[in-house]
């Protein structure tokens, strides 16, 4: 497993999760600050653990993905993915997740709150910016 060393609030933290236990994720042990998401796990694993950077004014979805994050995955699954290299936005939305942000937009616009009302959504505004031809 490789490990990763990440630098949040300037300490140096790897976190290598190579346990096979299933602990959930404790909603009151993650810190969020000045935009960077990080969990601090029971136990002796020790450090804080990245989880997700929030940026251009996005931290108005952190309650959101950590609400998510702790119904739909464990430590170790959510962890061992994000060390493999996938980014922390597809790991969520590999189950279903769509922001706030996105989900009020889909809202207000009359689609479904799912990625398949975000899709939905896309391609409409894609087909109202295109041209049309018209016919002969």
């Amino acid at each position: 497993m490789r490990k990763r060393w990440r630098i949040v609030a300037g300490v140096n933290l790897k976190h290598t999760m190579t346990t096979t236990t299933r602990t959930p994720f404790n909603a009151n042990r993650f810190i969020c600050k000045q935009g960077y998401l990080s969990y601090l796990p029971e136990g002796p694993q020790g450090g804080l653990l990245f989880v997700a950077r929030f940026k251009y004014g996005a931290a108005r979805d952190v309650a959101g993905f950590k609400k998510f994050l702790c119904a739909n995955f464990t430590v170790e699954e959510y962890f061992s993915r994000n060390n493999a290299g996938e980014a922390p936005a597809e790991i969520l939305k590999s189950k279903g997740y769509v922001s706030t942000t996105v989900r009020r937009v889909l809202r207000k616009y009359g689609y479904p709150e799912t990625l398949e009302g975000k899709q939905a959504y896309i391609n409409a505004v894609i087909e109202r910016s295109l041209p049309t031809v018209a016919a002969v």
